[in-house]
């Protein structure tokens, strides 16, 4: 995963040659006003379902549901939005990076985010924006910096050296608003421990991945981010079964991010996919730059072990969210949620426990009262759809409107949205400068990766 984190960090240096060149104007946020959904079937994925309502919502809540018949008006399927649980937004430095991910995320009916790692600090800027309707996007809950130990794995990552530098950080954090804390594997037990004490203090769940220095079962974790790689190719059975036992008995919940593995996949066939649909949406450069190998991927059937692992997880019954980790290769912002639902089933999951993993198990987990619900008082985060997700997941394709926190955006306002984000990508003059900070990015990238290596090797 590093790797392809540090790759976008570069992009920042091309923020200079945009100085006379205009981008897209940010999309226009809709005022909150009563919203009145009638004759629809309110859907909770693995849970209830109600034919003929009247959704009724105001002040940017679900402030209504009753009963009605209105005879010959065409009834529509009202969900909860769609929550990803492993986000990395783009530096704002960037000239309409944060736009397009935005109205990636919306346009596939994506209302809440985990943003699991700040790459310029901004997460609890954008969070707050979006909360006062200053600004376009699915609701962010963000985690604030990665931490990690010394050295850290990525240049955006917070060392931290000790368990007071643990328990310091947390409780600045949560004195920004940070909801969850992120850790990378690197992190040291001392100052794990650290970290563990002060949100539990201040009452965060600690997010991550697996730190190095702890067994496959020791799951120190509340949530775990995508399952044990890199350590699941050469872990025992044994090792894997205790894996699966301790997170079901300790409750400890798992992000797979199947559509990383996969991704992963795709850049190792040379990457024959990236002019069809979704992948076309991310900008060329993205495309013909970003998602280009940094080294030779070592196991290219990753994905069909990490599906195996999940669908061990979640016969034990262990929680599981849907997350996708945009900026790796071939990972769309909203896209890839409805791929991730896809692979989620075919790793033993229904299409309904798909679709609650991404509403009312994500929204549970993050604390936040009816998140992830259709219930009075909820905040009002919903789709309009022609036809049911739940039971065929390609019916997320009828998407017709969506709402965020109380304000509805027709489809089609959003796509036009986007059209202007992929003619200004487009552009030369734009193209040119971030394809060649991309093209920095990777070889640092490359760099960093094989000099982590050759420390790593005895």
């Amino acid at each position: 995963m590093r790797r392809w984190a540090l790759a976008l960090g570069g992009i920042v240096l091309a923020a200079g040659a945009f100085a006379v060149t205009a981008w897209p104007p940010a999309p226009e946020v809709r005022p909150q006003t009563e919203i009145v959904l009638d004759n629809v079937v309110v859907v909770i994925p693995a849970g209830a379902r109600a034919p003929h309502r009247r959704l009724v919502v105001r002040e940017g809540r679900i402030a209504a549901i009753e009963s009605t018949t209105r005879p010959g008006e065409p009834e529509r399927y009202v969900l909860p939005g769609l929550i990803d649980m492993h986000v990395h937004l783009p530096p704002r430095i960037a000239p309409g990076l944060l736009d397009l991910f935005q109205l990636l995320l919306l346009t596939h009916g994506v209302t809440t985010i985990r943003e699991v790692g700040s790459l310029d600090g901004a997460a609890f800027g954008i969070a707050g924006a979006i909360e006062r309707g200053d600004r376009v996007g699915p609701r962010v809950i963000p985690c604030g910096p990665i931490l990690d130990g010394e050295p850290a794995a990525l240049p955006v990552a917070r060392v931290v050296r000790s368990r007071a530098d643990g328990e310091a950080i947390v409780h600045v954090l949560a004195a920004r608003g940070a909801r969850c804390v992120k850790v990378y594997e690197g992190i040291s037990v001392d100052a794990l421990a650290g970290i563990q004490d002060a949100a539990r203090e201040v009452g965060l769940p600690v997010v991550g991945h697996l730190p190095s220095t702890l067994p496959l079962a020791e799951l120190p974790l509340d949530d775990v981010q995508h399952l044990c790689y890199t350590r699941c190719g050469s872990a025992s059975p044994e090792e894997l079964e205790a894996f699966t036992e301790r997170s079901a008995t300790r409750g400890v919940a798992h992000t797979p991010t199947l559509v990383v593995f996969e991704g992963q996949e795709l850049v190792a066939s040379a990457a024959a996919h990236v002019a069809v649909d979704p992948y076309r949406l991310m900008p060329l450069f993205w495309r013909e730059v970003l998602w280009r190998p940094v080294v030779p991927l070592q196991n290219r059937e990753v994905l069909a072990s990490m599906q195996a692992l999940v669908r061990r997880l979640h016969a034990r019954g262990v929680r599981i969210h849907a997350g996708t980790d945009p900026i790796q290769p071939f990972v769309v912002p909203g896209a890839s949620v409805h791929r991730e639902l896809e692979l989620l089933v075919e790793s033993g999951l229904s299409p309904e426990e798909a679709l609650a993993a991404a509403t009312s198990v994500a929204g549970t987990s993050l604390g936040i009262q009816g998140l992830g619900r259709i219930e009075v008082g909820a905040p009002a985060d919903l789709l309009v759809l022609r036809e049911d997700p739940t039971q065929d997941l390609a019916a997320l394709g009828t998407l017709e409107a969506v709402i965020a926190g109380g304000r509805l955006y027709p489809i089609a306002t959003l796509r036009a949205a986007l059209e202007e984000q992929r003619r200004y990508f487009e552009r030369s003059a734009v193209d040119l400068p971030f394809r060649t900070a991309a093209r920095a990015a990777m070889e640092i990238a490359r760099r960093s990766f094989l000099r982590a290596h050759a420390e790593a090797s005895p």
